[in-house]
């Protein structure tokens, strides 16, 4: 399981931080976003810094990012 920062996804993905639609998927682009379940000593490690899991419903991605509720996420 590859555990990503939100830099690193626009890095990788070539997505700016202007760009970087946080109900939106950084990988397919997918508008299917919903938190995920923390799961292990990664993703504590993650809540302390304030990065929590999501995933896209789409494309099954999980990445880390700051959680900020939108009205557009899709409910798991």
């Amino acid at each position: 399981m590859a555990v990503v920062v939100p830099w690193l996804v626009m890095y990788l993905f070539g997505v700016t931080a202007s760009e970087m639609d946080l109900t939106r998927c950084p990988r397919c682009r997918e508008n299917k976003v919903s938190r995920s379940k923390a799961r292990g000593l990664a993703d504590a490690v993650f809540k302390t810094a304030g990065l929590f899991p999501f995933r896209c419903n789409g494309c099954r991605f999980r990445y880390h990012r700051r959680y900020e509720k939108t009205a557009g996420m899709a409910k798991s």
